[in-house]
């Protein structure tokens, strides 16, 4: 308060105070109480998202949180949230419409293909609503009755018509499904019913004949009735007695797996079991299964390709990168058959020969063919491995050395010509030698032979001289 007194209730308090001019300072204090600020929240937000509390954080998880904030008036400002987690509704519907007919989806998509189609909806909480439709076409339904009455009696349609003329009726229904269902109906109009049953009972039993005898002996029984159309009913029994049947079953599984028994029993060991049922004749069946076990099936295979080219592996993909490959298939017996594939890239062979021939030879190249023409060949073969080879031939040419020597002798000596021989004669010489090359080198010899000089001279000298 202005005088230095505290108070903590509301209320209007007087103070009186003295100025500093020396007169009465009079304060009214109106003072008021503001409560701490409290209020409750409930939040509800989607799964997966996440909820700004007060204070600004978030969270996703469902719960109750309390936030103290402060107030304009400075004060507390308590805020209980109670945050609920809406889960996405999911659900599945079974739907079936006939053949020819469309279905509308939840979004209002229709379809007459039959199908599993998920469509995702806002839910009245604004969360995602996935509705699963599975859709069911149901063909129209259709069957064929072959019927009998007596001559003169009258016959009943699916319709609720009748007929007393033998012949072919059809007649559409709407089925169950709402859809249609056609019934043929083949009519003939007989007189005495006849009919034959095959009958087989277990040795030691009865059996009741249709007019309510029983025997139980084999044989062949005529029996006279009065059919449900009033006509006469001749039904004969070819009455068969059987023994206990009597089976074998050879079995194969996969190593690992189980067989089911005759007797719903399980078994993953080979063996021979006996199981003893109840035929459909009440008689006893026996049923000897020969189980074998088959292992898994594994191998393994080395294979090379050519760089470039593409390998099939077993289960049909293909590759071009050296590796080890394993690939499980499953065997004529429907089990395991893993091969693994070791395979090798082989790179294609190139070299490059050079070559020389004398002028007016032939070449053979590596593929076989010959050439007497200088240049460049490319020669494409297939290695041991089955691949490319390539052979370049750098072929060159080397023409014959032929020359002329000029060679003068004295009369009486030899000349040694480029063959080694010798020769004293005046002449022309044709020598064919082996250059450094392998081809011919001819030197041609013009050989001239000199004869010795002999002159004479007249000479004079004067006297005393």
């Amino acid at each position: 308060m202005p005088d230095g007194s505290s108070v903590s209730t509301s209320g209007v308090y007087t103070t009186t105070l003295t100025s500093i001019s020396g007169c009465d300072s009079i304060i009214t204090t109106n003072l008021n109480i503001i409560s701490s600020y409290t209020t409750t929240i409930d939040a509800e937000i989607c799964d997966g998202a996440d909820y700004i509390l007060p204070d600004g954080t978030t969270t996703s998880i469902a719960g109750t949180y309390t936030t103290t904030l402060t107030s304009a008036f400075g004060c507390d400002s308590i805020i209980t949230t109670n945050l609920n987690i809406i889960s996405s509704y999911s659900t599945t519907v079974d739907a079936e419409i006939c053949d020819g007919a469309e279905y509308i989806l939840p979004d209002g998509s229709t379809t007459s293909i039959a199908g599993t189609y998920t469509t995702t909806l806002t839910s009245a909480f604004g969360c995602d609503s996935i509705i699963t439709t599975n859709l069911n076409i149901i063909s129209s339904y259709t069957t064929t009755v072959d019927a009998e009455i007596c001559d003169g009696a009258e016959y009943i349609l699916p319709d609720g018509s009748l007929v007393s003329i033998s012949g072919t009726y059809s007649t559409t229904l709407t089925s169950i499904s709402g859809c249609d269902s056609i019934i043929t109906t083949n009519l003939n109009i007989i007189s005495s019913y006849t009919t034959t049953v095959d009958a087989e009972i277990c040795d030691g039993a009865e059996y009741i004949l249709p007019d309510g005898t029983t025997t139980s002996i084999a044989g062949i029984y005529s029996t006279t009735l009065i059919s449900v159309f009033g006509c006469d009913s001749i039904i004969t029994t070819n009455l068969n007695i059987i023994s206990s049947y009597t089976t074998t079953v050879d079995a194969e599984i996969c190593d690992d797996a189980e067989y089911i028994l005759p007797d719903g029993s399980t078994t993953s060991i080979a063996g021979t079991y006996t199981t003893t049922l109840t035929s459909a004749f009440g008689c006893d069946s026996i049923i000897t299964t020969n189980l074998n076990i088959i292992s898994s099936y594994s191998t393994t295979v080395d294979a090379e390709i050519c760089d470039g080219a593409d390998y099939i592996l077993p289960d049909g993909t293909t590759t071009s990168i050296a590796g080890i490959y394993s690939t499980t298939l499953i065997s004529v017996f429907g089990c395991d058959s893993i091969i693994t594939t070791n395979l090798n890239i082989i790179s294609s062979y190139t070299t490059t020969v050079d070559a020389e021939i004398c002028d007016g030879a032939d070449y053979i190249l590596p593929d076989g063919t010959t050439t007497s023409i200088a240049g460049i060949y490319s020669t494409t073969l297939i290695s041991v491995f089955g691949c490319d080879s390539i052979i370049t031939t750098n072929l060159n040419i080397i023409s014959s050395y032929s020359t002329t020597i000029d060679a003068e002798i004295c009369d009486g000596a030899d000349y040694i010509l480029p063959d080694g021989t010798t020769t004293s004669i005046a002449g022309i010489y044709s020598t064919t030698l082996i250059s450094v090359f392998g081809c011919d080198s001819i030197i041609t010899t013009n050989l001239n032979i000199i004869s010795s000089y002999s002159t004479t001279v007249d000479a004079e000298i004067c006297d005393g001289h």
